[in-house]
């Protein structure tokens, strides 16, 4: 693959930007089409910002959970699943008590639109809305097997400059998730504070690096060590007081040079 192109929208809330190589740019418009009907699904059933979505319908409603869509069932079980593997680091009840999705659909999403090119038969690409990115399992291209990792500061107050650069094609994990303060406030929940100002995870999934960013962000250190022990993962930890963790296979997925593309795209 020696040229990409990239299909953007708005979605959620954020951007979502799709790259693929650019043979596929003859049907570039009705992918792009297909995947915002996609994700437009996943906010209007998921999102606790619509009032019209079918979680805050069901919020108000007084429903009880078996009564609920059953797709919606399946996203609240695999909720649960998730609290349970991080010791309750992660979870989908708000400090009001609300059941509340939002930690877990746009990995959900991601996961789509991946399944929706793969069917295609569009067999080398990335997915990454907000910053959260899910690859292919072939990759060739520096373009979209390199991800630059950005410091824990908000690109509207700072010109973009990545931390380091990872290239995921010298591993065989094909996600990466960051989480943490910088571009959305403190909004992640947790019952103190760790310390944790952003999380990076490399994983074999978007759900589970996605999951995990979170987890290590509202658990700090002790969420560190069961990621670790659970062997989910790689992981990148910056502090609040600019302290960096990183776990041992990061150093393998470090890219050798970093290029103007990778400015460009940052977690």
């Amino acid at each position: 693959m020696n040229t990409v192109i990239h299909t953007t929208f708005d979605t959620m809330g954020t951007t979502a930007i799709v790259t693929m190589g650019s043979e596929h740019a003859w049907r570039a418009a009705s992918l792009r089409s297909q995947m915002v009907d996609v994700c437009s699904w996943f906010d209007q059933t998921y999102s606790t910002y619509q009032a019209d979505s079918t979680v805050q319908k069901l919020r108000g409603s007084g429903i009880e959970r078996s009564s609920w869509p059953i797709h919606v069932q399946d996203m609240a079980a695999e909720g649960e699943k998730w609290e349970f593997a991080t010791s309750g680091y992660f979870t989908m009840t708000s400090p009001s008590g609300q059941w509340d999705p939002t930690g877990l659909v746009k990995a959900k999403s991601i996961e789509s639109l991946a399944i929706l090119l793969q069917a295609q038969g569009i067999t080398e690409f990335s997915v990454n809305i907000g910053g959260d990115i899910a690859y292919s399992d072939f990759l060739s291209s520096s373009e979209l097997s390199r991800v630059a990792i950005s410091r824990p500061t908000s690109i509207a107050a700072v010109a973009p400059a990545p931390l380091m650069v990872l290239d995921l094609a010298r591993g065989s994990h094909r996600a990466v998730a960051t989480s943490g303060t910088a571009e959305r406030g403190e909004h992640i929940w947790s019952t103190s504070d760790t310390g944790v100002a952003q999380a990076t995870v490399v994983a074999d999934n978007i759900a589970l690096a996605d999951i995990w960013a979170t987890a290590l962000v509202a658990g700090g250190s002790d969420a560190l060590e069961l990621f670790i022990d659970q062997k989910v993962g790689e992981a990148i930890v910056m502090t609040r007081d600019h302290h960096m963790i990183i776990t041992a296979g990061i150093s393998t997925l470090l890219a050798e040079t970093a290029t103007h593309h990778e400015l460009l795209r940052v977690s």
